[in-house]
């Protein structure tokens, strides 16, 4: 009687395990790609992706990466040396969902000018230096979303990621400062 119990017990903790990993280990994971562009010429993206899971014991358990929904997206210009905010991009209209193993890219820079300055993806223009472009992305179920930063390189001739930067975990943004 005891083992058909430990048996039936068994079985159904099997069935549960499933449940309990897709808590800890389904939940989106939204990670960035500073991709220059092969000639250090714009147009220069970040690109967003949520990945789908790698870990082989979760695939086996056949657990979903969930979509990050109702999401807002927020990319900022920063000075380097002296931290003045330059432009601010929205480059979704309103809001997006994000499913697992979907990606989508950011425009940052379109072009570059003869004299070397830049034009944005809003229309508005950098000159030549360097810049820190952080990129967070909210997603209105989560207090606080994913954010990362990279440093940007404006030269006569060419513009290009050189690098990640490091982001102030208090700056980042919130739902309600994308609202």
């Amino acid at each position: 009687m005891s083992l058909t119990l430990s048996i039936i017990a068994l079985v159904v903790a099997l069935m549960a395990l499933p449940t309990v990993f897709q808590m800890f280990g389904g939940g989106p994971k939204i990670t960035f790609r500073f991709k220059p562009s092969i000639e250090e010429r714009p147009p220069i993206r970040i690109t967003v992706v949520n990945e789908r899971i790698k870990r082989w014991p979760l695939r086996v358990l056949r657990v979903r990466r969930e979509s990050a929904s109702d999401v807002h997206v927020l990319i900022t210009i920063q000075e380097s040396g002296t931290g003045r905010q330059v432009e601010t991009l929205r480059p979704l209209e309103g809001t997006a969902d994000i499913g697992p193993n979907v990606a989508f890219d950011c425009l940052v820079v379109a072009s570059q000018n003869p004299d070397g300055s830049c034009v944005l993806a809003s229309r508005g223009s950098l000159g030549l230096g360097r810049y820190v472009v952080t990129i967070h992305v909210v997603d209105s179920s989560r207090p606080h979303g994913w954010y990362a930063a990279g440093n940007l390189t404006v030269e006569r001739d060419r513009v290009y990621w050189a690098g990640f930067a490091k982001v102030d975990r208090k700056k980042r943004a919130t739902a309600h400062d994308l609202a």
